[in-house]
């Protein structure tokens, strides 16, 4: 299981390998420990990073340098042990395109929607140009004509106020546990509780002086 304590190596590994992927990142891996069940293993020069969904590990393509087949194999190994499909999750191209070299053949690769990332540019994000991002544009102006709005940064003195809010909104909405926006919710709620140690910044938006 993730650790607090484990943030320095983890991070060196992520950091090493320089993956863009969201979830070679330790704070999304701690904030979600507990809605993925994230599990870490560190071998022979490698960082495993495993979930476990719909009663099946999953495996992320391993972080470090060393024997990559031998690594692939002790995951198949792993998984044979646990009496499930060995399957790797998240693979870019690349990842792909190395697998396929060392292993040719020996694996099946299917495009899921589901799990597909996105990147948003933020040059567009702060100016909202474009046709593409004019109902954007119109929310933002509807808000800021009809309401009484301020913004301040989350610190000691406002927190419990957001998670009292956060709390009240999942009570409110009646979100059914299982849910993805349920799982959202408890890695925000997580976000909150850790907020001072992963030293995470964070915004703040009142409406009439109300979270």
């Amino acid at each position: 299981s993730i650790r607090l304590e484990d943030r320095p190596w983890i991070e060196d590994y992520c950091r090493k390998a320089n993956r863009r992927q969201l979830n070679y990142c330790f704070e999304v891996l701690f904030l979600w420990r507990d809605v993925c069940d994230f599990e870490l293993a560190e071998e022979a020069g490698f960082l495993y990073i495993k979930t476990f969904h719909r009663s099946q590990h999953n495996f992320l393509f391993p972080l470090g340098n060393g024997n990559l087949q031998e690594a692939l194999l002790r995951m198949e190994e792993y998984a044979l042990g646990k009496g499930c499909e060995f399957r790797l999750y998240q693979e870019n191209s690349e990842q792909k395109a190395v697998i396929e070299e060392l292993m040719p053949g020996r694996y099946q690769f299917t495009p899921y929607r589901d799990e597909y990332e996105y990147l948003f540019e933020s040059a567009r994000l702060s100016t909202l140009q474009g046709k593409v991002l004019q109902p954007k544009r119109n929310h933002i102006n509807y808000f800021e004509k009809h309401y009484h709005w301020q913004t301040e940064e989350i610190d000691a003195n406002n927190i419990l106020e957001i998670m009292i809010f956060a709390h009240k909104w999942d009570m409110d909405m009646d979100i059914p546990p299982g849910s993805a926006l349920n799982m959202e919710n408890a890695a925000l709620i997580n976000a909150f509780e850790s907020f001072f140690c992963l030293n995470l910044d964070g915004l703040l938006l009142r409406v009439d002086g109300e979270v």
